[in-house]
């Protein structure tokens, strides 16, 4: 929602961060992605219960896609705003 009350991006997230450097992470059927402040996704939901996405301050966002340590499945990739 902008200054003058009017929607930017539409309500269509379950939950939505803040915004940090143009990006955030938001929830799509309990599954996490990143946008841009123009709604578009930059990485689509991860269907993976495992997985999440973490924005830090400085617009870098930290995906992790997998968390299954006793297979050693734990992947992780950055994506950097700037």
């Amino acid at each position: 929602i902008n200054k003058s009350g009017e929607f930017v991006i539409s309500p269509a997230y379950g939950y939505a961060n803040d915004f940090y450097s143009g990006i955030t992470s938001v929830t799509v059927k309990g599954y996490w992605g990143l946008i841009n402040r123009k709604g578009e996704f930059i990485i689509e939901p991860i269907e993976n219960d495992e997985s999440s996405i973490s924005v830090s301050s400085e617009g870098i966002a930290r995906v992790q896609k997998g968390n299954n340590i006793k297979e050693g499945n734990i992947s992780w990739e950055y994506y950097n705003s700037g």
